[in-house]
């Protein structure tokens, strides 16, 4: 790829039709129902209407994901809302809360290919929310997105701060548990 927006575009249609074919993993009540007859697009379209009111799921994404999951065709939107929400029905499929996306750079990348492939992690990182990472050669070592906000550490550096341990959200002084439960 030669642009950023290429690379970007080609990566969510391979992110896209891995949730597609993992249907209805990321979608629960939809076990069993195949092919868009009958009333399965509308039976398809409300679970994950309710799904996405129950959880952090966009709802018109997530219906138009679970509707192309059984009826095919392209999505009509924006990339930014595909990102984040394939990154979220991809870690659902897997019962995690996160997904990482590890990009091999491919030996004998040249440095324009190596700065389009470090920017369009970025671009995932920090439009989809939970995408990043860049694995050997050259570019492996660039300093870039984790898709938190933060900048990923490469090699050379040490992160800023530590991670959240045993429930415990650095500065602020109580739980995610007790926050929960006020």
């Amino acid at each position: 790829m030669t642009s950023v927006s290429g690379l970007v575009a080609a990566v969510i249609d391979e992110l896209d039709a891995a949730a597609v074919a993992l249907f209805p993993a990321w979608l629960p009540g939809a076990e069993g129902i195949e092919g868009p007859g009958g009333a399965h697009l509308p039976a398809v379209r409300a679970l994950a209407l309710r799904r996405a009111a129950a959880s952090e799921h966009y709802g018109p994404f997530l219906a138009e994901l679970a509707e192309r999951a059984l009826a095919g065709g392209p999505s009509g939107l924006r990339p930014e809302v595909r990102a984040a929400g394939l990154a979220r029905a991809l870690a659902d499929s897997f019962g995690r809360s996160r997904t990482a996306l590890l990009v091999r750079v491919p030996d004998g990348l040249t440095a324009a290919g190596q700065e389009v492939l470090v920017a369009a992690c970025e671009w995932l990182a920090h439009r989809g929310g939970r995408w990043g990472g860049v694995a050997g050669g050259r570019a492996a070592g660039r300093r870039r997105s984790a898709g938190d906000g933060q900048a990923a550490p490469s090699r050379s550096h040490r992160p800023r701060r530590p991670r959240a341990a045993a429930g415990v959200v650095p500065g602020a002084g109580r739980t995610a548990a007790s926050r929960q439960s006020r």
